[in-house]
């Protein structure tokens, strides 16, 4: 929680952007129940299921993908952002490919001042869903799942191209070693109580 408190300390709009890869979203949203944030969710028929979801457990959402609706789901989340909601965001999705950022997270910190910090959340035991582009992975009943916070990721408003690229290479940098951390050493950071958080799902 530490690196959420810096972050909004930070942040101008108070808030920040949660970044994470499309295959730990189940886990990322079931852990963050009732707080103040907006997940961006496709205009597909599964995200209708996620949008409900998410209706349910107070959390909020903008539907849109880079492919259908992008600016206009771009421009609702940067208004919710500036108005002090935290924004979620799955960087490889709707459609993959795997674990390949998308630009729209940078672009939303730019355009915000919001920091972005890559999460990370990893469930034991989970099933995975190995015929979807993503290997989508969900907790089972009475699974533990822990949940890192990354490093908060400052962006510039006026980022040249090449600092645009360097920024989205960051990103993706710190999602893939901090997922291959928290899936290696899994047991470890659950019991000695590092930069995480703990839930039991039942």
């Amino acid at each position: 929680m530490d690196r959420r408190r810096r972050a909004v300390q930070t942040s101008r709009t108070r808030s920040f952007l949660l970044a994470s890869f499309h295959e730990h979203a189940a886990a990322g949203i079931l852990t963050h129940k009732k707080q103040n944030i907006c997940t961006m969710v496709s205009q597909s028929k599964d995200g209708e299921i996620v949008a409900f979801i998410c209706s349910k457990i107070g959390l909020k959402s903008v539907r849109g993908s880079s492919s259908r609706g992008s600016k206009s789901v771009r421009d609702a989340m940067i208004d919710m952002v500036k108005q002090g909601t935290i924004g979620a965001i799955t960087v490889d999705g709707p459609r993959g490919p795997r674990r390949v950022l998308k630009a729209g997270i940078v672009d939303i910190a730019s355009k915000t001042g919001a920091l972005i910090i890559p999460i990370t959340c990893v469930g034991n035991p989970t099933w995975t869903l190995a015929k979807t582009w993503d290997q989508t992975k969900i907790p089972k009943p009475f699974s533990r799942v822990l949940v890192h916070y990354g490093e908060p990721i400052e962006v510039d408003s006026d980022l040249s191209e090449a600092a645009f690229a360097d920024r989205l290479a960051q990103v993706t940098k710190a999602l893939n070693q901090d997922d291959e951390m928290v899936g290696l050493r899994f047991e470890e950071y659950w019991g000695k109580g590092l930069s995480r958080r703990q839930f039991d799902l039942r």
